[in-house]
């Protein structure tokens, strides 16, 4: 853009698809031992709770598996984010449509890019 000047510039990293595949699992053992527990209160079936409990041991070993996996993996997204100077013949109304501010400090804007 016209009138920035940029000092430095690093992709945004996000989670990858690890983190939300954890989150189903965390959900989905949440749901089990729900159920489990009103199996457990009506007490007419043993071998359903067993299963269930196993089911539920699972999915926790599971979710916090891939939430380890996915601790240190991160993904580049599309987004930038900037450290800039503003120039006096910059748009500042363009600026502000397709940047997002995250800081000043002193001359020095920290900026990102704008999600679409």
């Amino acid at each position: 853009m016209a009138g920035v000047e940029i000092l430095y510039s690093e992709p945004i990293m996000e989670p990858g698809i690890f983190f939300n595949v954890a989150v189903v699992f965390v959900v989905i053992a949440f749901g089990v031992f729900v159920a489990g527990r009103i199996a457990e209160e009506n007490y007419y079936n043993k071998k359903i709770t067993k299963i269930l409990h196993i089911l539920i041991f699972i999915a926790v070993g599971a979710a916090i598996g891939f939430g380890v996996a996915d601790s240190s993996h991160q993904v580049e997204s599309d987004r930038y984010r900037y450290e800039v100077i503003v120039l006096e013949e910059a748009s500042i109304t363009e600026f502000y449509k397709k940047y997002e501010i995250i800081e000043q400090r002193g001359e020095i804007w920290v900026i990102e890019d704008k999600e679409e």
